[in-house]
């Protein structure tokens, strides 16, 4: 595989882990867990990311 095609390969595989996690934050969000700090920890997303996962719902 070419280089350009393995970043572009690299950069969805990285996309669909971080699309995965917002939507695990969103079920954390909408079953009661309100603490964005703690979201972040759990889904290894920061906490600009879970507030876009819950807002953006």
């Amino acid at each position: 595989m070419c280089k350009t095609m393995q970043v572009i390969v690299d950069r969805e595989r990285d996309d669909a882990e971080v699309a995965r996690s917002k939507k695990i934050a969103w079920n954390m969000w909408k079953n009661g867990e309100h603490e964005l700090d703690k979201i972040a920890e759990t889904t290894l997303l920061s906490a600009e990311q879970v507030r876009e996962a819950i807002t953006r719902k």
